[in-house]
């Protein structure tokens, strides 16, 4: 498996023979651009108008976390019912930044079948107000605590995923969450919040433990993770390294895909110079290499962990929003999630909410 020190393969990642792949599909395809001018013609226009239309317009909510913050998001729905996966989208904890910085993302997942879900976090974008004691607070993103996001922005994302999932428009046990900069500590931290009845309540009642988590609607649906660009911590309390402590959030149990840009700078050592960021990535990588995931089978499918290493300067949403360079961080993103869930056919069920 390729990691930040290869010399002969540094920019290489298994995933990229997904790409070849689908160069060679686009051959078949044009082979069949007869059949397919003859099936149009025949086509009734109203079959017709359904092929072409795309995917359904993404459409605004606003949802209401348990502590009382309005939470604008923007869901961009799939096309493959109840065999769709879902992908939350979790921006860099920066003023600047909401879940339209990530438009371009989500579009492009989204044309491949995908449900996306794009949260302003508290105190970013349109998720500003919060009720409580009868009054209504303004949010003030420099004095927000990361922690709440948790049990209060991000559940409330879940809990509107649930009514998807038993409205059979996507599948709630495929959750994959995409974590940008700080928002890839956040990601790392729901995920082990989904897994870990310890994460939300006392240790010393079990028993409350089980019938909570029974009336939540489910348990450990988050099955992937996308850390591009990953920070060492958000906040005092959250840091990245808290993932690989975790015995199945951090081994195999949940896949995972570190992206990160990282220039190669030719000299007499031939070393790419690291970034923050690309240290970060590589340490992350390394720590969950040792929890139990595969990363050197030949059969690409087996492999739970991929590090990609991608020839920029760019990193966070630039890296991924680029669109006219050759810099491939979507397809690498779409490659991990057609290998890992969408090819896997994970199981759908019928969920129940919980009610406080």
């Amino acid at each position: 498996m390729m990691n930040l020190t290869d010399q002969k393969n540094r920019f290489y990642s298994p995933l990229d023979k997904t790409w070849q792949a689908d160069r060679a599909l686009i051959e078949g395809w044009i082979l069949c651009l007869c059949v397919v001018a003859v099936t149009v013609v025949a086509m009734p226009l109203t079959a017709l108008a359904r092929e072409t239309e795309g995917p359904p317009k993404p459409k605004t909510v606003e949802l209401t976390t348990t502590d009382g913050v309005k939470l604008n998001v923007t869901y961009y729905e799939g096309t493959e019912g109840e065999n769709t996966v879902p992908v939350v989208v979790i921006h860099d904890w920066k003023s600047k930044e909401d879940g339209a910085t990530y438009k371009t993302l989500a579009e492009y997942l989204q044309s491949r079948g995908y449900a996306v879900i794009l949260p302003d976090l508290r105190g970013h974008g349109d998720s500003t107000t919060q009720k409580a004691s009868g009054r209504t607070l303004k949010l003030d993103p420099s004095k927000v605590r990361p922690e709440s996001v948790l049990a209060g922005d991000l559940e409330a994302v879940r809990l509107f995923l649930l009514k998807e999932n038993n409205a059979k428009r996507l599948n709630l046990a495929a959750t994959t969450l995409i974590g940008v900069g700080q928002g890839a500590v956040l990601a790392a931290w729901y995920a082990i919040y989904d897994w870990d009845d310890f994460a939300r309540y006392p240790r010393n009642d079990p028993g409350k433990q089980r019938l909570i988590r029974l009336r939540r609607g489910g348990e450990k649906d988050v099955k992937a993770l996308v850390l591009i660009s990953p920070a060492n911590k958000i906040g005092k309390q959250l840091k990245i390294d808290a993932l690989a402590r975790h015995t199945e959030v951090g081994s195999g149990e949940v896949s995972t895909m570190i992206l990160v840009g990282q220039k190669q700078v030719e000299g007499k050592s031939n070393k790419p110079k690291e970034t923050k960021e690309s240290k970060t990535a590589k340490y992350i990588y390394e720590r969950l290499k040792r929890n139990g995931h595969e990363v050197d089978s030949e059969d690409v499918s087996k492999c739970s962990l991929f590090l990609k290493a991608i020839n920029t300067e760019l990193n966070g949403e630039k890296l991924v929003n680029e669109t006219n360079l050759d810099l491939k961080a979507r397809e690498t993103v779409r490659a991990f999630l057609n290998l890992r869930l969408r090819d896997r056919s994970v199981p759908w069920s019928e969920r129940t909410a919980h009610s406080n």
